[in-house]
């Protein structure tokens, strides 16, 4: 007879990770018969997994921490001449200014933000691009575990594995350069607006026939804001309306 813990798995994880599958052992017994006992293989596993999507959060989140700097360079000093041309806080026009191919409206306003109440010393704008990461990891899980239906060791994988990706120092720009939080926001807009729409969906799904619900606003404004972060937000529409 064979005993599983994880009875509901998505079709990914069940056929390209090993880490869902349990590890089956065939002891025989005196009757004859073969008796499948599994193993604490798959759970040790995933912790592993896990543990090093955190290790990973962990080493970015240091290397942010020695190599802060400051000093204001390249595109911010766009950001400390508007500022001294408006007396310290960005006009409506100057938000919305078209710079090179986008409208960069929520980086302006969060290196103004940096600027005016806190000191200009990029403080506020690295802690915001080691948070936005962090965010794009925690929507994504619950996105699996909610709409993918995971549990136990397959979730512990996920969750190690999307952690990995989201905070790898490999994209080391994107966490030491301090403008970089532009860029950034677009996933976390991006994601979101997916998520509110998924969960929209569900709930037209189960019954409830409103054109409109909390989670389908918030997508439509995370799309939004998707766009009023860079040029490649706008890619989230045509996603949406299909």
């Amino acid at each position: 007879m064979r005993l599983t813990r994880y009875h509901v798995v998505m079709d990914f994880f069940r056929h390209v990770s090993p880490l869902s599958r349990p590890v089956q052992l065939r002891l025989p017994f005196g009757n004859g018969d073969d008796r499948d006992m599994k193993s604490w293989a798959p759970a040790i596993l995933s912790l592993f997994v896990l543990g090093m999507g955190l290790f990973t959060a962990v080493a970015t989140a240091v290397i942010v921490y020695r190599t802060y700097s400051p000093v204001i360079f390249w595109d911010q000093w766009e950001y400390v001449d508007e500022a001294l041309q408006s007396h310290g806080w960005p006009s409506l026009p100057q938000l919305w200014a078209q710079t090179g191919d986008s409208r960069l409206v929520v980086g302006r306003l969060a290196s103004f933000a940096d600027l005016r109440f806190f000191g200009g010393r990029n403080v506020s704008l690295l802690i915001e691009l080691y948070l936005v990461p962090v965010c794009i990891a925690l929507v994504l899980i619950w996105m699996i575990r909610r709409s993918g239906q995971l549990r136990g060791a397959a979730l512990a994988t996920a969750a190690g594995f999307i952690a990995f990706c989201a905070l790898s120092p490999v994209q080391i720009d994107d966490f030491t350069w301090a403008f970089q939080v532009e860029f950034v926001f677009a996933g976390l807009a991006a994601v979101t607006s997916f998520a509110g729409a998924i969960r929209h969906s569900s709930r037209v799904a189960a019954g409830d026939r409103r054109w409109i619900s909390g989670p389908l606003a918030l997508s439509l404004c995370a799309a939004f804001l998707a766009e009023c972060s860079h040029a490649h937000g706008l890619l989230v529409w045509p996603i949406l309306v299909v």
